[in-house]
């Protein structure tokens, strides 16, 4: 094409990274709720939820946020993607019933899929 990304491996590495944050979480369930999150620079971090159940939390340039999981009783994990390869990054465990803070592995583009354990 004559204009966007075309299918190029930047395109590739952002669509496998979808569908894996979406193996995870079956996007239609969750809502926008960034309201969740505090200690937020503007477009630090964006989130969306089923609270209690899952948070598709997405860092475009690294960052550090805190994530309210009062309401979320529990074990979970936070399943890192790298948005920039598309591939699987590390997992991290968290505990809910408390507001918790969250950083991604790294300083790039990362999302996390953090479901209930």
């Amino acid at each position: 094409p004559d204009s966007g990304l075309g299918l190029n491996d930047k395109a590739v590495a952002a669509i496998r990274a979808a569908r894996k944050l979406e193996s995870k979480i079956p996007l239609w369930t969750v809502r926008a709720a960034n309201e969740l999150l505090s200690d937020r620079a503007e477009n630090e971090a964006y989130l969306a939820a089923a609270p209690g159940r899952a948070y598709a939390l997405y860092f475009p340039a690294g960052g550090q946020v805190g994530l309210d999981m009062t309401g979320a009783a529990g074990e979970f994990t936070a399943h890192w993607i790298d948005i920039s390869t598309g591939e699987w990054g590390p997992k991290t465990r968290l505990t809910g019933g408390a507001r918790v803070q969250i950083a991604p592995p790294g300083a790039g583009n990362w999302a996390a899929a953090i479901v209930k354990r």
